[in-house]
């Protein structure tokens, strides 16, 4: 614009055009006034460029809002009219959508001034700029708030229970040391944290993955940080562990095989790296734990567990019979000590008959042992998955007698549950992962996704999805497929399965399906037995 207002003004008193064609010089009598006017474009234009480089970001070429509002037209866009408010969706390096609400701006100058009458909204431009900035505030804002709660916790002078800063960060009761993810309790701080288990045989993260939910729930329900033991270093896609993790308030411990001192197994391979869980009774810098297995989920607060004295610890209700009188060890609130540890695995070696894994050792451990028994939380506080609604519901009407609806949905699940409802099988918590090929059940010739139908299998996906884009991870074709709606609502995207949601099951009420791994187990078996070329006849 300057060069084109600079070579006008030159072929308006050169007389001479930018196509090279002579043109009839300018009127002399009018020659002092366009050399003025000439003049007075130019350090208007120098006056102009001068405020808006002064109020500019430093070397970031973004203009700040006081350089904005030092000039109200730019605030504007031109002769197109827009909404009253708009949107203006920016795209974070994380692959994250942020939504920047910017409204109209106010009168021009002081009470009284006018807007111009042609604009109505900020211009894109502007409105990313604002966002940028409005998102820049913001980071200084929390980085300055991290130092301060870092400088006062060394200090001693931070107390957990009397501020009320933001457990999306740092955690109020605890301060990092060094780059190793292990935490040290605040001097005067609730020394208090959830921590669960995460480990995966070389090359695998399921459990990895499992856990991030988990993190992301507690994020938003707790005031306390979430301990991982872990063996994992990095995500499939080369992202470093700790630093992803750490963005949801969760932070890496090493995890370390406990090798039992008698070679008789567990019921289930699985419990075998279950049985490791006891070492958290190691991590004696907190008061007190949760423990929370990794194939679970956290739906409301579970904060106040804390306040309870004595252990507690979900019932061991598999088949739903409710007020079940046993442990099982998928929450548990323990007060870590190291003696305990060593009397664990000491009661272990000498016990013949502990085959039903860790919750059979420390339930009998603390009772016949330590003569404390761990007492049973409320099946409305935790539960397994597959015994949602069963659970008597504290929301009654004025006769006594239970709402309609399901209004007992435990703090707690531990497993979604699934098809085959067995103890041991790849279906029993088929709506806690983003495996979507054990979600797809396919029945009358029909594709419905389960999960859809089950009352957390939304929630679970929600927290998954968060906690991904948080961490830097939503990349990953396996996520990126899971995370789109249109591929997880309706299949519509390339290498998503298309999905029914038709209400209409009248066909199906009376027909039994099976998952589609299971569907094509079955296929190949039919094509085997009939010499590789034959259908399943129907």
């Amino acid at each position: 614009m300057l060069d084109d207002w600079g070579k006008l003004d030159h072929e308006a008193l050169s007389g001479e055009s930018s196509s090279g064609h002579d043109r009839p010089a300018p009127n002399r009598s009018f020659g002092h006034l366009q050399v003025g006017l000439t003049l007075f474009s130019g350090l208007t234009i120098a006056f102009l460029c001068g405020a808006l480089a002064a109020c500019a970001w430093p070397g970031s070429g973004r203009m700040s809002n006081s350089a904005l509002w030092s000039f109200p037209w730019l605030h504007h866009s031109g002769a197109s009219a827009r909404t009253e408010r708009q949107h203006q969706r920016l795209e974070t390096p994380q692959g994250q959508d942020l939504v920047q609400l910017d409204s109209q701006p106010s009168q021009w100058g002081k009470k009284g001034g006018r807007r111009h009458p042609g604009h109505q909204a900020w211009p894109p431009a502007i409105a990313s700029l604002r966002a940028q900035n409005h998102q820049l505030e913001a980071e200084n804002a929390e980085l300055k708030r991290q130092v301060r709660l870092l400088k006062e916790s060394s200090s001693g002078r931070y107390d957990s229970g009397s501020t009320g800063h933001s457990h999306k960060t740092t955690g109020d009761a605890l301060a990092t040391t060094g780059d190793s993810g292990i935490l040290s309790p605040g001097r005067r701080g609730k020394r208090f944290a959830y921590v669960t288990l995460a480990y995966d045989e070389p090359g695998s993260t399921n459990y990895l993955w499992s856990i991030l939910p988990i993190a992301r729930a507690l994020q938003k329900l707790s005031s306390f940080p979430l301990i991982v033991l872990t063996n994992s270093t990095y995500f499939s896609d080369g992202t470093p562990v700790e630093p992803a993790l750490r963005v949801l308030n969760a932070y890496v411990v090493p995890v370390h095989k406990i090798v039992r001192q008698k070679k008789n197994k567990f019921a289930f391979s699985s419990w075998n790296v279950a049985f490791w869980k006891l070492q958290i009774w190691n991590l004696t810098q907190y008061e007190k734990l949760i423990w929370l297995d990794s194939d679970s989920i956290v739906y409301r607060g579970m904060d106040w567990l804390f306040t309870r004295n004595g252990m507690w610890a979900q019932r061991d209700d598999w088949f739903c019979k409710l007020r079940q009188p046993k442990v099982c060890s998928g929450i548990m609130l323990l007060y870590p000590n190291i003696s305990d540890y060593e009397g664990m695995l000491a009661f272990d070696a000498k016990s013949p008959n502990l085959n039903h894994g860790d919750q059979q050792l420390i339930s009998e451990y603390f009772s016949k042992v330590r003569g404390t028994k761990v007492q049973l939380l409320d099946d409305v506080d935790a539960s397994f998955g597959q015994c949602l609604g069963r659970a008597p519901s504290p929301y009654r009407n004025s006769d006594g007698s239970a709402v309609r609806g399901i209004w007992s949905t435990p703090s707690f699940v531990h497993k979604s549950g699934g098809w085959g409802d067995t103890d041991n099988n790849a279906y029993n918590n088929v709506c806690f992962s983003h495996n979507m090929s054990r979600q797809y059940y396919i029945l009358a010739g029909l594709t419905v996704n389960v999960c859809h139908y089950h009352p957390l299998g939304a929630y679970w996906r929600a927290l998954f999805c968060e906690a991904t884009a948080l961490a830097g991870v939503a990349g990953l074709y396996e996520v990126a497929a899971f995370c789109s709606d249109d591929c997880w609502y309706l299949g519509g995207e390339v290498g998503c399965r298309p999905v029914t949601t038709s209400s209409d099951y009248n066909p199906m009420s009376s027909l039994s399906g099976m998952p589609e791994p299971e569907m094509e187990l079955a296929l190949d078996v039919a094509a085997g037995s009939s010499g590789g070329g034959g259908e399943l006849a129907e």
